[in-house]
């Protein structure tokens, strides 16, 4: 009951404020309903029914600004920014507030997909008074869209301002600071060395990859540095800006050709044209034939990815990034002896490094081949490389229990979990060994945390599979 009285206040105080707005004489009673009803439709997320009340009520007073501005207000909730912009077309004609309906207005434009004509209310409302952070957001984000970086530059900085908190406005400072000039990327580099968000790891990332571009005086390499800082945090639209920036700055540039291309499949496009014209352009180079292998090997095309990767490895045959994703190409085509070599030479050419070791730990412990002789010493050498590895030590610990020694394994997993309880391949690795224990109920909370932890991703396939074997 306390819900219900609380929106219907809600209703009625809406009601009472658009009343107010109505001229000052005897209000009929039709009219004060269909107010009432109206804000009742909008408080119980109804929007359409709320215009319709609002039409009803113009019928009786169709002079009312305040009205129109309401039932605008509705249509655009509806989604039917054409009738909303009739009615803010009506309340302007009597002489509503100009500022507020430009807003409105902007929001109705850009929802029928006229950003210029979004933009230019947006505008208009701003000389009057500041624009608030969700229509400050809007223009910032319509001004790159229409490729005006300088506009889009100053409503980011105005946003950054208003919002100290907020990093994306920040990020996208950044970006735009590299397309301009040094001493834009300086002035940026300051500020975001002492902003509240310094530390954030794409921030950080951003500011390391603008002064490592410092260093030359390419502006095409400079921005090609900022667009891969980008796709390591998965920032692919803001990427895609980058590296079309970069070949703006300079169309030969092949790596940026073909991290667009990469770019491009990520967010559903076509990257096939720029990373071909990359291998066309620059045959020996061996980035775009990654790149295109790896694309390859996403959609099942095991035999263009293998053709792709050799040819990157006969270019250097020295890059173990090269040899892993060959091993994930002879893994998508079946050939599980030639993917396990692959690895190992892989981890073998940086022994120094845990990362490919790693790889190699999973690999070997994902197809149960060789985890005594490959899988352990692997991961053994990943956590030796790195101590506080949660990943080698869950790798390590599903070693031991796939080879039944369940102590060492609850060990090392739970010193997995410990280090970083937020590893969804741990719990579903922990629930397994929990159900091999006997312990149902504790299995079951592992196994869901996996679910939760990896949604909609393999790992929480798996879980839930185990699960439903578990039953209630």
């Amino acid at each position: 009951m306390l819900p219900k009285l609380r929106y219907r206040w809600i209703a009625l105080f809406l009601a009472f404020a658009s009343l107010l707005a109505l001229n000052p004489t005897p209000t009929p009673r039709a009219l004060v309903l269909s107010v009432v009803d109206a804000a009742q439709a909008l408080a119980d997320g109804r929007p359409m029914d709320a215009a319709t009340e609002f039409e009803a009520a113009l019928k009786l007073e169709p002079s009312n600004a305040s009205l129109h501005f309401h039932a605008a207000q509705s249509y655009l909730l509806a989604g039917d920014a054409e009738s909303a912009l009739s009615h803010l077309d009506a309340a302007k004609e009597l002489s509503a507030d100009d500022a507020t309906l430009q807003k409105l207005r902007g929001e109705a434009l850009l929802a029928l997909g006229d950003l210029q004509g979004a933009t230019i209310s947006w505008e208009n409302a701003g000389q009057d008074l500041p624009l608030p952070e969700e229509i400050l957001r809007s223009l910032a984000h319509t001004y790159l869209d229409l490729g005006k970086a300088d506009e889009a530059y100053a409503a980011f900085g105005d946003l950054v301002t208003l919002l100290p908190e907020d990093v994306d406005a920040l990020v996208h400072l950044g970006l735009l600071a590299a397309t301009r000039t040094p001493t834009a990327a300086g002035e940026f580099l300051d500020l975001a060395k002492q902003h509240a968000r310094a530390a954030h790891p794409l921030v950080q990332d951003l500011i390391n990859s603008i002064e490592v571009g410092f260093e030359s005086e390419s502006p095409a390499y400079q921005l090609a540095l900022v667009g891969q800082a980008l796709l390591r945090h998965d920032k692919w639209e803001l990427a895609e800006y980058a590296f079309r920036s970069a070949l703006l700055a300079d169309p030969d540039f092949v790596d940026a050709r073909a991290f667009l291309g990469l770019v491009l499949f990520e967010l559903g496009e076509d990257g096939l044209p720029d990373l071909l014209l990359a291998i066309e352009t620059a045959p020996d180079a061996m980035l775009p034939h990654i790149l295109l292998g790896m694309h390859y090997v996403d959609i099942g095309e095991t035999e263009e990815a293998l053709r792709e990767l050799i040819a990157a490895t006969d270019l250097d045959a020295s890059n173990p990034a090269i040899l892993a994703q060959l091993g994930a190409a002879f893994d998508a085509s079946g050939e599980v002896d030639k993917a396990m070599s692959a690895y190992r030479d892989a981890a073998e050419l940086v022994p120094y490094n845990p990362d490919f070791w790693l790889l190699l730990a999973q690999y070997a412990l994902s197809k149960e081949i060789g985890v005594r002789s490959i899988a352990l010493p692997a991961a053994r050498n990943a956590i030796a490389l790195k101590p506080r590895n949660a990943e080698g030590l869950d790798a390590l610990g599903y070693g031991y229990y796939l080879l039944g020694n369940f102590p060492m394994a609850e060990r090392l997993l739970s010193s997995s979990v410990q280090l970083d309880p937020s590893l969804a391949l741990t719990q579903y690795h922990l629930g397994l060994l929990r159900l091999a224990q006997e312990q149902v109920s504790r299995a079951r909370a592992a196994l869901q945390m996996a679910v939760l932890l990896d949604s909609g991703g393999p790992i929480a396939a798996m879980a839930q599979l185990t699960l439903d074997f578990i039953g209630p």
